[in-house]
């Protein structure tokens, strides 16, 4: 979705059901005799009572919120254009007025007429701007003659001091050692021409034995699982009530509403929801709720 496709505003169109969202609406305060205007949302929600319980209809909102929906005959006369607006992958809008009235804060829409022809292009994704990158400056990678010249007489002195630590003396028959050999360190030996004196250091104590390891005993336990909790108690099904209404209507040979014209045998006080086929006529204007 790109944003609110907005409606071209020609004809007034009534909002129904805002006395169910004054909480919402009361975040628009107006004064009386003076019409506040606002960008409402339509999107599509479906009819929960009346005769056209269960359809599809236009939901309003502001700011998110819905605050009312339009009749069954005005949803089905903006259903296609909605529907071919949201195709083409935009959210339908127009220009609505919020004002005081018979049911609190009511809001009315402006729309185009049934017979205008509205152009609705289709939505073009929004594509981020490339990122600019920031080229750094190549470095000059040559470096000053005199670095390379020290390099290179650094290394001939170094292979010239190799060269010359490796030849041998000359009228020796063997390699003289830079470093003298290191005595042995526990023993130490003297010489002289009438005696020889030999020490020796003696060898450190053997390391005492291990204590013996304390056996441990662990004791093995045993968990006992909880008996399983007894299953939930269902409850039971209501006794002679028929199940197409709700409350408990009795089954019998005909059910009318208490205080009316009917003529029993029995009888019942309303309201009653209609919940299936209504068998006993208690809903006369098919609106879902009997003995009103």
């Amino acid at each position: 979705m790109t944003g609110l496709f907005m409606l071209p505003a020609e004809v007034t169109v009534t909002v129904t059901r805002e006395e169910q969202h004054q909480q919402a609406l009361a975040r628009y305060p107006v004064a009386a005799g003076v019409a506040r205007q606002v960008v409402a949302e339509l999107t599509w929600c479906t009819i929960e009572t009346g005769k056209y319980r269960g359809e599809r209809a236009v939901e309003v909102r502001l700011d998110g919120m819905r605050v009312g929906e339009l009749t069954y005959a005005m949803s089905e006369r903006y259903q296609d254009l909605l529907t071919e607006i949201t195709a083409r992958g935009h959210q339908p809008g127009c220009d609505a007025l919020v004002y005081i009235g018979k049911r609190g804060i009511e809001v009315s829409l402006r729309m185009p007429k049934a017979e205008t022809r509205v152009p609705i292009p289709s939505a073009q994704p929004v594509v981020p701007a490339p990122a600019r990158t920031h080229q750094k400056k190549p470095r000059n990678k040559k470096r000053p003659v005199w670095i390379a010249a020290v390099v290179a007489g650094f290394l001939f002195l170094v292979g010239l001091i190799n060269s010359t630590d490796e030849k041998p003396t000359s009228g020796s028959t063997a390699p003289i050692a830079d470093v003298a050999p290191v005595p042995p360190p526990t023993t130490a030996t003297t010489t002289t021409t009438t005696a020889t004196t030999s020490s020796s250091v003696p060898a450190p104590p053997p390391p005492p034995p291990p204590s013996p390891a304390t056996p441990t005993t662990k004791k093995s336990t045993t968990t006992k699982q909880a008996p399983p909790p007894p299953p939930p108690a269902t409850d039971e099904p209501a006794q002679n009530c028929h199940p197409n209404y709700d409350p408990c209507v009795p089954v019998a040979k005909d059910v009318d509403c208490k205080g009316g014209s009917g003529n029993g045998p029995e009888y019942v006080k309303g309201p009653i929801r209609v919940i299936g086929k209504d068998v006993y006529g208690l809903d006369d204007n098919n609106n879902g709720i009997g003995c009103e």
